[in-house]
Parts: C-alpha cells; sequence; structure tokens
C-alpha cells in the first residue's frame, strides 16, 4: 500500500509530525555552515591573506615549496571540524 494511503492509528492521515526530527532542517544547516566555514571558509582565507600579503603570487600556490603552510591550516581546520562533532 502506497504511504500516502495507509492510515495514522489514530484515523489522521500520515503526516510528518512538526517535531519530527527528519523534518527539521535547522540542525543540518546549521552542520552545513559549520562545515563550510572550517572547510572551505578558514583555508581559503589563509589563502588569499597569503597572497595580499606577498607570501604567494596567487591563490592556486603554484610554487610547490609553498604549499606546506596553506596545506597544515588546511588540514588543521577540517581536524578542528571533525573534533567539534
Amino acid at each position: 500500500m502506497p504511504p500516502a494511503a495507509r492510515a495514522h492509528p489514530a484515523g489522521r492521515p500520515d503526516r510528518p509530525r512538526r517535531d519530527d526530527p527528519l523534518t527539521d532542517v535547522t540542525p543540518a544547516a546549521v552542520w552545513a555552515a559549520v562545515f563550510v566555514l572550517f572547510c572551505a571558509v578558514i583555508p581559503m582565507g589563509f589563502v588569499i591573506a597569503g597572497v595580499r600579503t606577498g607570501r604567494w603570487t596567487n591563490h592556486h600556490v603554484p610554487d610547490r615549496a609553498h604549499r606546506r603552510w596553506p596545506l597544515v591550516v588546511g588540514a588543521a581546520s577540517v581536524a578542528a571540524f571533525v573534533l567539534l562533532r
């Protein structure tokens, strides 16, 4: 029987409740924002700050010798997110 045709035990049609965690997207949106902050914004911000101060020529960091610190900051930021969870 399709889900829409089933009836709730109390006689009401199947509808998700407002307090159902599967329908509340607020926690998911917050975690997504935190994820984007730690895994994209912080590492990219570090690289852009390095480009503006003249450490690197552009955000691609083409010189291999200069890639260590962006990699360390990116890995530390992702590790901080994992520990935050």
